[in-house]
């Protein structure tokens, strides 16, 4: 048996999560290590990251900015694809060819090193498969399909398994027909296997480690979701501010651009500029958040640092820059009333 360790990184990562449009998968990003040898439950709420992972180290999900490294060498998701086997032929092409001839002919190609390969009957019994049901296709197994595919997968040499999202209760039934025996069978020859769930109920008592995916089991204060309490009405008033503020800042650059000014006007007015570009600087930043929130909709289910740096920089932004604008505005009232000439902000 050859070990090795499976390690996803996400900390180069642009964005904190992830969306799989196929499986209608969300996962929070958070660096993961398998171990060949091992099988793996993946528990979160459907549709909050157990698919999602189980995916990914399928080969079948884009990596975006996830690194995945076998050992120390870096895996490319073609690399995944050609490693793994997906346990469901259903939504797998193999799906639709005889179980029997299948296996034969993957044990008929020369192994990877060399070796004689092991007999069909070793196979077969490895796994249960019964001989009756050899020449059905691997979807129309029912209860052996499981098995099937896993014997398929172990012919070839694949090291990792997984599986699309199941509840519990398959996992149990599937395992009274034997499942359990045949993903050891894997497990025992050094691969990884993983069978992402909805609940620990079950798996806990056949997995080797079980791994949580949902955010409600993070105590990380920095990952807290924030749920707003605020109205749309609020929502769009404070929304104002930052605007208004915003155009402010437009009005007094261009007022100080069209200036004439100098001496200690000018002196108070471009330490004035400087400060309109940093507000400037800090509503663009709150902007470019909230887009990014809206395109992974997000709506209002944000972490603390989120709110920050989405809402927070364009309201602080919006209201220094209105402020700073008054104030270029009343300088060059005063040096206009006291010089006659006109000093905008």
């Amino acid at each position: 048996m050859n070990e090795f360790t499976l390690r996803i990184d996400t900390s180069t990562c642009r964005f904190p999560d992830g969306y799989d449009t196929q499986r209608e998968d969300w996962w929070r990003y958070s660096d993961l290590t398998f171990r060949g040898g091992k099988l793996y439950g993946l528990v979160s709420e459907y549709g909050q990251g157990c698919e999602y992972v189980s995916y990914l180290l399928g080969g079948r999900v884009d990596l975006g900015g996830i690194r995945i490294f076998r050992d120390d060498r870096p895996l490319s998701q073609n690399d995944l694809r050609e490693m793994s086997w997906n346990l469901e032929p259903a939504e797998e092409p193999y799906g639709k060819r005889k179980a029997g001839p299948s296996i034969r002919q993957a044990l008929a190609a020369v192994s990877p090193n060399g070796q004689q390969q092991e007999a069909f009957a070793s196979v077969a019994n490895r796994f249960q498969l019964t001989p009756e049901r050899y020449d059905r296709r691997f979807v129309e197994l029912s209860g052996e399909r499981w098995r099937a595919a896993a014997a398929l997968g172990y012919a070839q040499h694949k090291q990792i398994f997984f599986a699309p999202y199941r509840p519990s209760i398959f996992y149990a039934q599937m395992c009274r027909q034997g499942l359990v025996q045949a993903l050891r069978q894997l497990t025992d020859s050094g691969a990884v296997v993983v069978l992402p769930t909805g609940s620990d109920t079950f798996l806990r008592q056949i997995a080797d480690e079980v791994v949580y995916l949902d955010p409600s089991f993070e105590n990380d204060a920095e990952q807290e979701v924030v749920e707003t309490k605020l109205s749309d009405g609020k929502w769009l008033a404070l929304g104002l501010i930052s605007d208004v503020g915003w155009l402010l800042y437009f009005a007094g650059f261009t007022l100080y651009l069209l200036s004439g000014a100098d001496g200690l006007g000018t002196v108070i007015l471009s330490a004035a500029f400087l400060l309109n570009a940093a507000a400037a600087l800090s509503v663009l930043t709150g902007i470019v958040e909230l887009i990014s929130q809206r395109i992974r909709k997000l709506d209002r289910r944000l972490k603390k640092s989120q709110v920050i740096m989405g809402f927070g920089c364009c309201v602080c932004g919006g209201l220094a820059g209105g402020l700073v604008s008054l104030f270029s505005a009343a300088v060059d009232l005063l040096f206009h009333y006291e010089t006659g000439m006109c000093f905008a902000a």
